[in-house]
Parts: structure tokens; C-alpha cells; sequence
């Protein structure tokens, strides 16, 4: 019976939504300033903003930068069916006031809803997914932290929904696509994955930001590393059916719905 109903929702909100989304490393509603030895592998969406300082396709970007145009119109638009969606699953647990150091956690929902969550070491997530920490306020990092991943976990499987800014420290090697509700600071740090401000602007100063392509990218089982540039970059421009698509976000409420989540 629930195999049914997963069908059925997935047969209906595929009719809906067919756009993009995880074709962008970065999408920001506002700017996108980018300075130092920055690269970015993906593409670059900025709508309904039209700054971009640092950022040169074909130079320190491998993809295309869209501004205002209808791909960068649709991309924000995905950005935000995406936020949403993240945010309206159920949690369980909630981890409030919980320091993500140290923790080893299984796939699910962790919710965080009075404070700012900081991450001052390394966090290990353990199994295929999907992770998703819906952060009712702000995601701070310290420097140097890590979020490990074990036996299959992957980049584009781990979802950070923060309801105001994510700022990540100086050497941290971040996976995951991170969504925030303002802004982005990344400043001296690899993200394999993304970054999505969906009413500000991201910043990036002396960093790597590499699109989590599925599944193509992942660099497990224990990812303290950035991937290859050279495959990434290969896969990000040859492979459009393996693509990410918001039927992705669906797939994924309905995965974390029909199973047991422990920690």
C-alpha cells in the first residue's frame, strides 16, 4: 500500500515540475562576489540580482554564468520549490542546541529550530541517504571541519535548509548542497555540492565550489578530499540525462517518509 502511494505521488508532482535545479554549483538571488583563487565547477545562476564580481567563464568557472536570464529566472524559481520542500518534511529527532562535532548520524530529518548550529569538527554520515538538517535559523562553521561521509553517502544526497545565513570556515571540506534562506559566506574552504542563496547574495573568497553531479562525483567513502577536476568537470557537460531534477526533492520526501530513522 505505501509502495502504491508513493507512486501515485511521485506519477502527480512529476506533472508539475520538470525544471532543473543541481545543473548550478551557485544560484543567488542577489550578487555573487567572488575573490582570490576561487573556482567554481558547475554553472552560476543570478536572478533577480545582476552583480557578479570575480567569477569568468571559461577562466575560473567551468560552466556557464547566467544572469537574469530565463535559465537564471527558472533556477531561482526551483531554488525555491526546493526550500520548501526541505523545510516542510517531518524531522525526527530534533537536535536544538546540538553541536554537529562528533556526531555519527544515519540517513533522515534533523531539525534545529531555536538556535544557530555550528559545526566545529567533523560530522560523519553513515549510508546511502538521504541526510537533510532543516536549521530554523543560521549555520556557522568553525575552521578546519568536515563532514565525512561512510559506506555510500554522497555529495548530492545531503541537504543543509537554513532559514537565514551559512557562513563556512577556513579549511573546512564541506559535502552537500546548501540552501539558505539569505545569504552564503564561504572563505577558504572545497564544497562539493552547492550553494543556493535564495534572497541574497554568495561570497566566496579563495575557494573550490564543485557541482555534486549523481552520481558521478562522489568521493568516499571517507571524503577529506576534493574530487577531480578534470571528471567532474567532463561529466557536468556530457551527462544532462543523469542530471538532478526537482522530482529529485520529491523522490527524496518520499523515501524519508516510508523509512526508520535512528541515530
Amino acid at each position: 500500500m505505501q509502495v502504491f502511494i508513493c507512486l501515485l505521488l511521485v506519477s502527480f508532482i512529476s506533472a508539475q515540475y520538470s525544471a532543473n535545479l543541481t545543473n548550478y554549483a551557485i544560484i543567488a538571488a542577489t550578487t555573487v562576489a567572488s575573490a582570490g583563487s576561487t573556482y567554481v565547477i558547475g554553472d552560476v545562476a543570478i536572478s533577480p540580482g545582476t552583480s557578479n564580481t570575480g567569477l569568468v567563464q571559461g577562466w575560473n568557472v567551468i560552466g556557464s554564468i547566467r544572469i537574469t536570464d530565463p535559465a537564471a529566472i527558472q533556477a531561482q524559481q526551483d531554488l525555491n520549490i526546493a526550500f520548501n520542500v526541505l523545510g516542510n518534511l517531518t524531522a525526527s529527532p530534533t537536535l536544538t542546541g546540538t553541536d554537529l562535532a562528533t556526531l555519527i548520524l544515519n540517513p533522515g530529518v534533523y531539525n534545529f529550530t531555536t538556535s544557530a548550529i555550528t559545526l566545529t569538527g567533523n560530522l560523519t554520515l553513515n549510508g546511502t541517504g538521504p541526510f537533510v538538517f532543516q536549521i530554523s535559523t543560521t549555520f556557522i562553521t568553525s575552521n578546519n571541519c568536515h563532514i565525512i561521509l561512510l559506506n555510500g553517502a554522497t555529495a548530492s544526497h545531503i541537504y543543509f535548509q537554513v532559514g537565514s545565513s551559512i557562513t563556512i570556515g577556513t579549511g573546512c571540506i564541506i559535502n552537500g548542497l546548501l540552501l539558505a534562506g539569505t545569504s552564503i559566506t564561504v572563505n577558504g574552504a572545497t564544497v562539493n555540492g552547492g550553494l543556493y542563496a535564495k534572497d541574497a547574495a554568495v561570497t566566496i573568497t579563495q575557494s573550490s565550489i564543485i557541482l555534486a553531479v549523481t552520481p558521478y562525483c562522489y568521493i568516499g567513502p571517507t571524503v577529506v578530499t576534493a574530487p577531480d577536476y578534470t571528471t567532474c568537470s567532463t561529466v557536468h557537460h556530457s551527462a544532462g540525462s543523469h542530471r538532478v531534477n526537482i522530482i529529485h526533492f520529491v523522490l527524496l520526501a518520499l523515501a524519508i517518509a516510508f523509512s526508520t530513522i535512528t541515530v
